[in-house]
């Protein structure tokens, strides 16, 4: 029996470039991969990789805040997925360099 699940984690994805290799990528077989079209992840497993058609994406995705301060957050649609595909790389770019100045220094004598 089919039940309703929600999705509490991230996604990370990417845009599907026409003409690509998806050998390696899970695309069902009642896609045709198009331009606007994503590839999807596993962001614990790198390997793990499908195909999200361009409806479902547009339909069911929204974009992550742009920022972590919340009064200047925002959330995007991803209708232009080549300007989003750039939001992520400079947010997580961004996020990394965050990450390793804030990260713990060792306390342990």
């Amino acid at each position: 029996m089919w039940k309703l699940y929600r999705h509490v984690g991230w996604s990370q994805a990417r845009p599907y470039v026409p003409g690509e290799d998806l050998s390696n990528i899970s695309v069902s077989a009642v896609d045709v991969p198009e331009f606007g079209g994503m590839i999807a992840r596993n962001p614990n497993n790198h390997d793990e990789q499908w195909y999200v058609a361009k409806g479902h994406f547009e339909d069911a995705i929204e974009g992550m805040p742009l920022t972590s301060d919340a009064k200047n957050s925002c959330v995007i649609t991803m209708l232009d997925t080549q300007t989003i595909y750039g939001y992520w790389d400079n947010y997580a770019t961004d996020r990394l360099r965050k990450d390793q100045r804030e990260k713990p220094k060792n306390t342990e004598d």
